[in-house]
């Protein structure tokens, strides 16, 4: 399980548009679930809008895809789609500000409240893999849970989970042009489209 380790703390506010990848080709991440089994991963950046695509590894699977609005008052998840030409499953978007300051609440939507409580360096390690990068911590509370996710800076969401529990999802190897974070990747073969009906699964954590 990937270890994250704070390192050399900032009190400086965050930009959320610095820990997302910043391309407009895709990059290509894989993730592993502690439930079993992975995640491939892809984003891109095209002006201001920001796609996040999920599949099921192995197979390939599609199972989603979330598309972001960046711009230089907020960062937006904006739509969330299971299937080909949707329903929207985020009627309305989940709104943070483009900057966020540390400690400071924010509500991205009715009931839901969201803190920054750490930002800066950090060493991540896995396998006898270490590195050193800029990274953020957001506290996400809703509908009676808590989740913590760490983002690293020009890479996106690296870690997912309770608060005060191991992760359930992990990045093993992230790839975006020429940057490397973490193991190399294999060729994750065909990546199906997503379907033109949903799948019958558990919403949630994917």
């Amino acid at each position: 399980m990937l270890e994250i380790t704070p390192a050399a703390p900032s009190r400086a506010p965050a930009a959320l548009v610095d820990f997302v990848w910043g391309g407009d080709a895709w990059d290509l991440a894989l993730h592993a679930l502690a439930s079993g089994g992975a995640r491939w991963v892809r984003s891109r950046r095209i002006g201001a809008r920001r796609e996040l695509r999920h599949w099921r590894h192995p197979g390939g699977e599609a199972l989603d895809l979330t598309v972001f609005h960046l711009d230089g008052e907020r960062f937006a998840e904006a739509a969330r789609y299971e299937r080909a030409g949707g329903p929207n499953l985020h009627p309305v978007p989940l709104v943070l500000p483009a900057l966020v300051e540390l400690g400071q609440p924010m509500s991205p939507a009715p009931g839901a409240e969201v803190v920054a409580t750490w930002h800066g360096e950090a060493e991540f390690a896995l396998d006898g893999r270490v590195e050193r990068r800029r990274a953020l911590v957001l506290r996400a509370s809703g509908g009676g849970q808590t989740r913590i996710m760490w983002l690293a800076a020009g890479v996106g969401e690296v870690a997912l989970g309770a608060e005060g529990l191991p992760f359930d999802r992990w990045c093993v190897g992230w790839t975006g042009g020429d940057a490397r974070f973490l193991g190399p990747l294999d060729a994750p073969g065909p990546l199906a489209d997503l379907p033109l009906a949903a799948a019958d699964r558990a919403r949630g954590l994917f």
